[in-house]
């Protein structure tokens, strides 16, 4: 039953009052108070139980002070839970308060109001139900133990405070509203104003509470609780409330309960207000305060005018953070609602009903709080002298006492103020210190040695840390966007990259750069294009354009402005060996601006820079290609130990690397190194696989397995006619992926979204296997086909459906051939060595339905070896060329889909990538054999040409035929 708890505890109580007058003697039965209405074991009302108890005049004095008649609500019947010190309490709050009061009468109004009314609740709860979550519905008990902190009988309108001007936060001037390039200051629309009407925020401060349920239920140990408190309780079995042990609690009265502390419980103020008062935090008070504005709220406006009267304004506090709760009133925008994603917190540590959301949106500010790592002044400057020697460099004149932290810009402060913003206490526990996790996911390594004290407030818990925690991004590859967000020099800055990083962290379902950047998992290569270099980027949905068919293909111009990525476009001239001209901008026809979003043009492009631009590798001395995480190659050129240069396909096949103009290096304490380009984005190969195996100057290299690969179910014609249904999934060629995605000429459906190698063997090997009969040729397919045609359908003994039967075997044996010189990830001569790695073909093995495997070696400097199934290694050809004098290894291709059917129409529909696949491409010097069975026999291959010279080319199935035997 929802309210079982409480019977049962008044049970309990009712129970022992009975058995104790039982045994002292007494006169009148349990039965008989019942009967009057009044037990004789309940106390008198709240206010003269603490009058009978005689040492209580300091908390009696303070209900009398209220400017409401508190005296007669606590002597009358009703519901209050009152939480009350001592006079010997008092006395050590007099003596040491943070308000400076020495008595009653020092303290304000206010003052008085928060004191009192911060230790009621409106309810009755004994100390084991405090901790207790309410049933959502009457059929629901309580969650026992579920509850930390709890409304009190505070009104938003008790303590409404003056801030001075003096207090407001201070301008900074390397701070730039990017739309405007006037100074950034959110705080601009009080600054005329000698003093502003302030709350430091619009929901009221609740009580805080450990108690022993809500510690078990929560795995909170002694240790925890003794760290947590700064030794002011040892035990997860005593009760404490607002910063105060409770000394003796449940004392029954008529109208609720007291709970007696060991001190005066000054109502707990939120985490913000608590950095900002002490003295240690100024360096961090400072920083947080950049991302804090005076909101005007309509609501508490007007009802502080209604209460006191009086027309200023009055405003409250707000700090922007990331919101993930639908209720208005925890919107924390600018009126304008244009702040920038990278101006958000984690949450408004101003935020007195602070509550954690799940992912279904529903949370209670009961049940958890919040956790700030602050380090102190010393530790932020003794950062700067160590770890953080880049930014002191960069930022070190700041003026006249201020810190290189103060004269950051907000891209490069945010990383540490979100790393030391920690969501959740019941998570952040000392017994946890070992699973609390950085910005990155990694363990952040907090240890007890490195807080010196803890602070307690309304909405959390501050660990005042004698270190700075190593924000991530500082030592990640992706500091140089960071801190070259808002560099003057387009050649220098890296605003594109950066604010699509950015704000793609802050989008639902998002691409993931910002998190996989920041893995100190791995040790990363990072090109990063400076936004000069990200005017030039061609668009491989247009390759294929042409002023013919009245479709012309652009450029893009990447810009990031007012928090969107967006694009403008030029039209682009290719001439025949494919250089490309840029002409003049889009018209109206085509958009040249796009708004960020994932499902857009402009993103899907930028997704794919990215994607092109970041090796999980480093790039080391000696090795050439690196696999980009979308797949494609990574080229660097080498000057001794150093990166010259770095080229995607796009300037590979052109013969051109992009220079480094400055390099980065995290290695040693991040994850790896990152490398600046200013000339134009990594770009890949305008060649689809098909289009470099087709091409007619290489036909004299890869001619013959060219037309195996189109003979693989693609050249056949006019099946359906003949009656065949060939049983064939592999190695096909199309025009589109089968979904109406088309593709930029011919592709190869076994692609999927990944990195292949192609190895393609002499034409000498493939002429030598046709010439023993024992692998098909084009020719060899469709003369079986056309004898099938020609063949009497009703003959007695029909060879028809032999000749079907070995059509198939046929071409089997022909794609399982062309299948198996595909493998899974690409391998480069001059890329990563291989010591017998071992990858999957595209040939699957009928008889274990598994991929055929194949074995790659490779040294620096030695040969490519490539060793099949049965044992027979072939190497793959470095010093063979073309008719064009191209190499025939290291053909760098890709393969897309995009996402319309039409490609190059005069109105086309296809405006981005849809999927895509790489493929480099190797010649070796014999053919590569899954197994014993895989090629045709000559034995067939006979009897098949015996049949098809019994029916001659100009024999046609006749309307009546005879019938005759042929074997």
């Amino acid at each position: 039953m929802k309210n079982s708890i409480l019977q049962s505890r008044m049970t309990r109580l009712v129970s022992s009052a009975c058995a104790a007058f039982l045994l002292g003697g007494a006169l009148t039965s349990c039965s008989d108070d019942l009967l009057t209405g009044q037990p004789s074991w309940l106390g008198e009302s709240i206010y003269q139980e603490l009058q009978g108890r005689g040492n209580f005049s300091e908390t009696l004095k303070l209900i009398g002070a209220q400017d409401e008649d508190y005296k007669s609500v606590l002597e009358k019947t009703g519901s209050k839970t009152l939480f009350v010190a001592d006079d010997a309490a008092w006395t050590r709050f007099y003596a040491s308060n943070p308000w400076g009061a020495r008595s009653l009468d020092d303290l304000t109004m206010a003052q008085k109001r928060l004191l009192f009314k911060s230790n009621m609740i409106n309810s009755a709860y004994l100390v084991e139900l405090l901790a207790n979550q309410p049933s959502s519905s009457a059929t629901e008990d309580p969650q026992e133990g579920a509850v930390m902190r709890r409304a009190t009988s505070v009104d938003l309108m008790d303590s409404v405070p003056m801030m001075l001007k003096a207090d407001y936060p201070e301008p900074n001037a390397v701070r730039v509203d990017e739309k405007t390039g006037q100074p950034l200051d959110y705080w601009a629309r009080v600054r005329h104003k000698d003093t502003i009407r302030i709350l430091q925020d619009n929901s009221v401060a609740s009580m805080i509470h450990f108690l022993p349920k809500f510690m078990q239920n929560n795995n909170i140990t002694s240790e925890d609780v003794a760290f947590l408190t700064n030794g002011q309780i040892t035990s997860n079995q005593q009760a404490f409330v607002n910063g105060h042990v409770i000394t003796e609690g449940d004392i029954t009265c008529q109208n609720g309960y007291i709970h007696i502390l060991d001190g005066v419980a000054v109502p707990l103020d939120n985490m913000a207000n608590i950095i900002a008062q002490n003295s240690q935090f100024s360096i961090y008070n400072r920083l947080l305060n950049r991302f804090s504005y005076p909101h005007f709220d309509a609501a508490v406006n007007d009802e502080y005018h209604r209460q006191y009267g009086g027309t200023d304004s009055v405003y409250v506090r707000k700090y922007f953070f990331r919101r993930v709760e639908k209720e208005d009133e925890y919107i924390t925008m600018d009126d304008n609602n244009e702040v920038p994603s990278s101006s958000m917190l984690p949450y408004d540590p101003g935020w007195n009903r602070y509550s954690l959301h799940s992912a279904n949106n529903t949370a209670t500010f009961q049940q958890n709080a919040a956790v700030m790592l602050v380090p102190t002044d010393d530790a932020l400057k003794a950062y700067l002298q160590g770890e953080g020697a880049e930014i002191e460099e960069r930022y070190a004149n700041a003026g006249p006492g201020a810190t290189a932290w103060d004269n950051a810009p907000d891209a490069v402060v945010m990383p540490l103020l979100k790393n030391t913003m920690l969501v959740s206490l019941k998570a952040a526990i000392p017994s946890q210190f070992g699973n609390i996790n950085n910005t990155a996911g990694e363990n952040m390594g907090v240890q007890k040695a490195d807080i010196d004290s803890v602070l307690w407030a309304c909405n959390g818990v501050i660990y005042q840390t004698n270190k700075a925690y190593l924000a991530p991004e500082y030592v990640s590859v992706y500091f140089p966007c960071i801190v070259n967000n808002d560099a003057a020099d387009e050649h220098q800055r890296m605003r594109v990259m950066y604010g699509v990083v950015d704000k793609d962290a802050t989008i639902a379902g998002g691409e993931g750069f910002y998190a996989y950047l920041n893995n100190m998992g791995s040790k990363y290569s990072f090109v990063i294009p400076t936004d000069h270099a990200l005017h030039t980027y061609y668009d491989p949905v247009s390759y294929k354009r042409t002023n013919a068919t009245g479709s012309t293909a652009v450029a893009y111009d990447f810009k990031f402005e007012e928090n969107l990525v967006k694009a403008d476009l030029s039209y682009v001239e290719w001439d025949s060996l494919g250089n490309p001209t840029i002409g003049s901008p889009v018209g109206s026809a085509i958009s040249a601006s796009t708004t960020f979003s994932q499902d857009g043009d402009v993103f899907n492009h930028f997704k794919d820079i990215f994607n092109s631009s970041l090796a999980a590798t480093p790039f080391r001395p000696g090795q050439k290609f690196y696999t980009a995480r979308n797949g494609g190659p990574i080229i660097v050129d080498w000057a001794g130990s150093r990166v010259a240069g770095v080229a995607g396909s796009f300037q590979y096949e052109r013969h051109y690397y992009i220079p480094v103009t400055e390099e980065y290096d995290k290695s040693v304490q991040g994850n790896g190194i990152s490398y600046v380009i200013d000339k134009e984005p990594l770009m890949s190969t305008m060649v689809s696989p098909y289009a470099a195996l087709t091409d007619t100057l290489r036909q004299g290299q890869f001619g013959l397995f060219a037309r195996l690969l189109e003979s693989s179910g693609q050249t056949l014609t006019d099946e359906t006619k003949a009656g065949v249904t060939l049983d064939f999934d592999g190695g096909v060629l199309r025009t589109d992926d089968g979904s109406g995605h088309a593709t930029m000429d011919q592709a190869l459906s076994i692609f999927n979204n990944y990195h292949y190698t192609i190895y393609v063997p002499t034409n000498a090997s493939i002429q030598a296997l046709t010439d023993a009969h024992r692998l098909p040729t084009p020719q060899d397919l469709q003369d079986v086909l056309n004898c099938i045609k020609r063949m009497d359908a009703d003959t007695e003994y029909d060879d028809r459906e032999y000749m079907k039967q070995q059509l198939q075997v046929m071409l089997d044996v022909v794609t399982n051939f062309v299948n198996y010189h595909i493998q899974d990830n690409s391998v480069y001569v001059e890329g990563e060595e291989r010591s017998g790695d071992v990858f999957e073909s595209a040939c699957i093995d009928t008889t274990t339905n598994r991929f055929v495997k194949l074995t790659v070696n490779y040294t620096q400097g030695g040969p490519m070896t490539v060793t099949d199934n049965l044992g027979n290694k072939r190497t793959v050809l470095t010093d063979v060329i073309d008719d064009a004098g191209r190499q025939c290894y290291n053909v760098l291709t890709r393969q897309y889909y995009f996402n319309g059917a039409s490609l190059n129409t005069a109105t086309p529909t296809c405006t981005r990538f849809y999927s895509s696949s790489f493929a480099v491409i190797h010649q070796i010097d014999g053919p590569l054999v899954p197994n014993a069975n895989s090629y045709y026999s000559p034995e067939e291959y006979q009897k098949v040409q015996d049949i098809i010279a019994a029916h001659p080319l100009d024999e046609t199935p006749s309307s009546n035929p005879i019938k005759r035997r042929t074997r």
